[in-house]
């Protein structure tokens, strides 16, 4: 029984630790190259899980766990478009108000928190997060998970909303509201 808790232990605090966008590219080089290493070509997609991970593997469990868990962290733009864009708008709203206090403190935000106001910045930082940071992690679930083909087609709907709202800002005259500070 102590084992399990353990091991329970163990594998809740590496999950939260796993939602930490520093280790991303770390957990997609893992998995793709679990997928890579060890699933067949010829591999069913349900099969494909239980050659990539074994149940009696503590590293395999938390592999996946972690993964699947920064894969959920990160997935807001996988829902359809009108609730990915309430969390887009909370995320943006966070990152203003974190660049603001950053400035009163004395610090330098981020760029990727800077300007985003900016209905322009805010798309562009929308679409490169999701297609280069999201849709790579989600392609790999979709392997994993052949259920999730339906998240990324809404990742992938959102990505081409992005590029038509991009397209559109980009055409429209600036006026003072919607030019950079």
């Amino acid at each position: 029984r102590r084992s399990v808790q353990s091991e329970f232990r163990k594998m809740t605090i590496e999950a939260i630790l796993a939602t930490d966008m520093s280790s991303h590219m770390s957990h997609v080089k893992k998995i793709a190259s679990r997928l890579s290493g060890r699933a067949s070509p010829a591999a069913r997609p349900d099969e494909l899980l239980t050659r990539v991970f074994s149940r009696e593997n503590a590293e395999d469990r938390i592999d996946l766990v972690n993964f699947c868990l920064h894969c959920i962290d990160i997935g807001g733009q996988c829902y359809p478009h009108d609730q990915s864009e309430q969390w887009s708008h909370r995320l943006v709203a966070e990152f203003i108000a974190q660049a603001a206090d950053e400035r009163q403190l004395g610090f330098e935000p981020a760029p990727h928190m800077m300007s985003l106001e900016n209905p322009l910045r805010h798309a562009l930082l929308q679409k490169s997060f999701t297609e280069n940071v999201v849709r790579p992690a989600w392609a790999l679930m979709c392997r994993l998970f052949p259920q999730a083909e339906q998240l990324v087609g809404n990742l992938d709907l959102n990505i081409h909303l992005y590029n038509k709202q991009i397209a559109e800002l980009q055409a429209t005259p600036a006026s003072p509201a919607t030019t950079t500070a």
